[in-house]
């Protein structure tokens, strides 16, 4: 039996082998025109493809060629910038074009046309919305705007940008700025608790310096906002020779201190030593202190009388 069904099977194969060809043979012209159209679709992609790295690779060439400075800070010369629009133009759509475009924006910061410079980086968000460089694209905007004195645009700005961005670099920049405007607009409340959470995590770079030295002029401008809290300083026990260290800088656990108060001092208890008698001259009035007395010396006993020589 199992033969027999080997043999149904092959002849149930061999006549579908036939059916497809005999279609085949009918239908060929048609297979022809779609087998050539998936080819031409296929290589269509190739060289699409090929073409745009290709385009990439000479954007990115020309964009590292030109003659930048070393910090957007520093001018830029006007064949730097003709250089940037020319990349950001022919270029369009390519990585190295949006930088190009970011990088002109930034240019005409530096040169406080801020109009126009608002103007670009509005453009570079509206053409490269999933540029990896979208938040300093947001950024540039906030700024401009701020550097108008356009100040209610600008704090919007800057609070999307919070809302948007909140874990990128560029948003601790963003809140120093904005902690600015609410301290000009009279929010101090909010200025003063963007100041107080900069400090604490920016403790040794120069973010966190600037919004511990903005915070300070805050507080001595309006001192009632200075916490309350605050534990009274702690002086060093007298003739004790631990060294002295003065906590001035604000931490997460001190609150800061309101101007004109006495700093937080703390000793170190490992190498203190104990406290010794004061001999310091009592103040005018006071009680003189009374001195222990001394015991009694005790008296010698008589010497013993010389023995008397009998005659």
């Amino acid at each position: 039996m199992c033969p027999f069904k080997f043999m149904e099977s092959e002849a149930t194969h061999s006549a579908s082998w036939v059916t497809f060809l005999a279609w085949l043979e009918v239908n060929k012209k048609k297979v022809a025109i779609w087998g050539g159209g998936a080819f031409a679709i296929v290589l269509a992609l190739v060289v699409v493809v090929t073409a745009k790295a290709q385009r990439e690779t000479k954007a990115s060439e020309a964009l590292s060629n030109l003659d930048m400075p070393l910090s957007l800070s520093q001018p830029m010369s006007a064949e730097a910038e003709a250089g940037l629009q020319k990349i950001a133009r022919e270029y369009a759509g390519t990585k190295a074009a949006g930088r190009a475009q970011l990088l002109y924006a930034s240019a005409l910061y530096s040169g406080k046309d801020y109009a126009e410079a608002q103007a670009q980086f509005e453009t570079f968000l509206r053409e490269y919305p999933d540029s990896a460089w979208t938040a300093q694209g947001h950024f540039g905007v906030a700024a401009s705007l701020d550097a108008q004195r356009m100040n209610e645009e600008a704090i919007a700005k800057y609070e999307e940008l919070r809302r948007r961005f909140a874990t990128h670099s560029v948003v601790d920049e963003a809140r120093l700025c904005l902690a600015r405007l609410y301290e000009d607009g009279n929010r101090l409340e909010e200025a003063l608790e963007i100041y107080d959470e900069l400090v604490q995590t920016h403790p040794g770079d120069g973010l966190g310096a600037e919004a511990g030295m903005r915070q300070q002029e805050m507080l001595e401008k309006h001192p009632h906002l200075a916490p309350t809290n605050a534990m009274p300083a702690m002086l060093p026990t007298m003739g004790s020779n631990a060294p002295i260290q003065l906590n001035l800088a604000p931490s997460a656990t001190t609150p800061t201190p309101a101007p004109g108060a006495a700093p937080t001092v703390t000793l170190n208890p490992a190498e203190a030593t104990p406290a010794t008698p004061s001999t310091e001259t009592p103040p005018p009035g006071a009680a003189p202190t009374p001195a222990t007395p001394s015991p009694a010396p005790t008296p010698a006993p008589d010497p013993a009388p010389a023995p008397v020589e009998q005659p």
